[in-house]
Order: C-alpha cells, then sequence, then structure tokens
C-alpha cells in the first residue's frame, strides 16, 4: 500500500471502509466475497487498504490484544513489532543503571535485576565500564 493509499484510510471514508472491512471479514466472508461488498460502496485502492488493515489488524490482537482495533500496521512492520511486555521489559532494562558487575539495576528501589552477586564477579565488575547489557559477564 502506497502512502496517498493509506492516507485516504485516516479520512471520514477511510474509516468507514475500514470499519466495514473489520464487519464484514468478523463474520467470515472469504476475501473475494468481502472485497466484492466493499467495492460497491468504495473505490477499488481504498476498498483493497481496508481489507488489507482490518486484516492485520486482527493478525496484530495476538500480540496487542484490544489495542490492535485503533493501530495501523503494514505487514513488515507488524512482524517485526514487539509484544508490550517485552518492550516494556527492554525499556527497564536500558533505563536501568550498571550495577558494577555487569548487571544492571532498577532506579526506582535500588533491587538488582541482572547480573551476578558474587564477590570476585563484583570486583571484576568495577573495571568493566560501558557495558550495559553485559547480563553476568565480568572482566578478565
Amino acid at each position: 500500500m502506497d502512502l496517498d493509499v493509506f492516507r485516504m484510510l485516516l479520512t471520514p471514508a477511510g474509516h468507514a471502509a475500514l470499519d466495514e472491512a473489520v464487519t464484514i471479514l468478523g463474520e467470515g466472508a472469504d476475501p473475494v466475497a468481502a472485497a466484492t461488498a466493499l467495492r460497491r460502496t468504495h473505490s477499488a485502492d481504498l476498498a483493497a487498504a481496508a481489507l488489507t488493515q482490518a486484516s492485520l489488524r486482527r493478525r496484530a490482537e495476538a500480540k496487542f490484544g484490544p489495542d490492535a482495533a485503533v493501530m495501523y500496521f503494514t505487514p513488515h512492520g507488524l512482524e517485526q513489532a514487539t509484544r508490550p511486555e517485552v518492550a516494556a521489559h527492554r525499556a527497564a532494562r536500558i533505563a536501568g543503571r550498571t550495577t558494577g558487575n555487569g548487571g544492571t539495576e532498577d532506579h526506582a528501589t535500588g533491587d538488582q535485576v541482572a547480573g551476578d552477586r558474587g564477590e570476585e564477579n563484583r570486583g571484576a565488575g568495577k573495571h568493566t565500564t560501558g557495558n550495559r547489557d553485559a547480563g553476568n559477564q565480568t572482566a578478565g
């Protein structure tokens, strides 16, 4: 779908076509019947874009739950998308600070969330800098 066709989805006519596509696919219509039904009231480009987006949203429900119903996707974007829980976990790790032993520490609680707490590793970790996501790795 090119950018101009995508922009059509953002118009009132596009919203209507997308709502119709969601309803038609939700009723179990096969793709040919769904396209035929949408083309009765919308241009071929808009009907195709609405059906594509409705199909992508249905697939996205597995990753995004009910939020998928208001999101816009490309096929590649959906394939590469990370579930919100995983993204939040990764963001928390990145936002954490290095503990000195190759792990990270939660800013809010001070709890160590990754890394080895052993005395030997803490000593070696003091000499390791700039290694945010090193996990249990130590210098030496």
